[in-house]
């Protein structure tokens, strides 16, 4: 849909974000806390993160940032895996937004994933780079959300299997999928070139190319060339059906 977003427009203050997972009216301090941390770490990245800016919005005291989260890694730790929580939640509800047509339906949950991706910005070093980026970090989303990390990241994978067969079966399947594994077929090969391919999509509209941003141009055709980009991966993703799979219906 054209109005998805990890971020919906804030009408009356942090209280009220009218999103599902979002931050609402009667909402609590914690969770109005991990809401702003989600948008400003968006905004400026974590290492320039200043967790008073957020409480300073809020009208709280600082030392809450350590009563609800421990820490100011624990609260962006918290927020990292909140934010993912939405973002697989949103990229399939782009998916069943899309027309019942199995390749409109993989295009419409790539371009999403770009757009929030690109959305999310800032939250690129934290949820790929965990390690790199800190250490203390890595240790508490593993101590705190492992299981349920490990749980949405394996049900995105399932999502875009699921996405991937119906394309090469020409059918739709009903429903999200909740798991996968990563026994060797051939929806993960697709799927590992899919991901880096959109990774490195995604790192490149986010973020600045130094030589191309003085280059007028480069950025009006950005968009476009992300287009033409995803639209050449569906292409590609449709004509790669293995021979043993239902025959892909070309005009579609």
């Amino acid at each position: 849909p054209a109005t998805l977003s990890l971020f919906p427009p804030r009408e009356a203050g942090v209280s009220g974000v009218p999103s599902a997972g979002g931050v609402r009216d009667g909402s609590s301090t914690r969770d109005q806390l991990l809401e702003l941390t989600m948008r400003e770490v968006a905004k400026v990245g974590p290492a320039a993160f200043n967790t008073r800016t957020v409480c300073a919005e809020l009208d709280i005291a600082h030392p809450m940032v350590h009563y609800y989260f421990g820490s100011r890694d624990g609260l962006i730790a918290e927020a990292a895996h909140a934010l993912y929580a939405r973002y697989v939640d949103l990229v399939w509800a782009a998916a069943e937004a899309a027309p019942r047509v199995p390749i409109e339906r993989l295009r419409a949950f790539l371009q999403a994933g770009l757009r929030l991706s690109v959305e999310m910005r800032g939250w690129g070093a934290v949820l790929n780079y965990y390690s790199f980026y800190s250490n203390a970090m890595a240790d508490i989303v593993a101590e705190r959300h492992q299981q349920d990390h490990v749980a949405l990241y394996t049900r995105n994978l399932a999502m875009v299997a699921q996405l991937v067969a119906d394309v090469w079966d020409d059918r739709v399947t009903d429903g999200a999928p909740q798991s996968a594994t990563l026994e060797p077929r051939p929806e993960l090969d697709v799927i590992a070139g899919l991901m880096f391919s959109l990774q490195g999509l995604t790192v490149w509209r986010a973020g600045h190319v130094v030589p191309l941003d003085a280059v007028p141009e480069a950025e009006e055709l950005a968009d476009q060339l992300a287009a033409a980009h995803l639209g050449n991966v569906v292409s590609l993703i449709a004509a790669s059906r293995p021979t043993d799979r239902a025959p892909h219906e070309e005009d579609r």
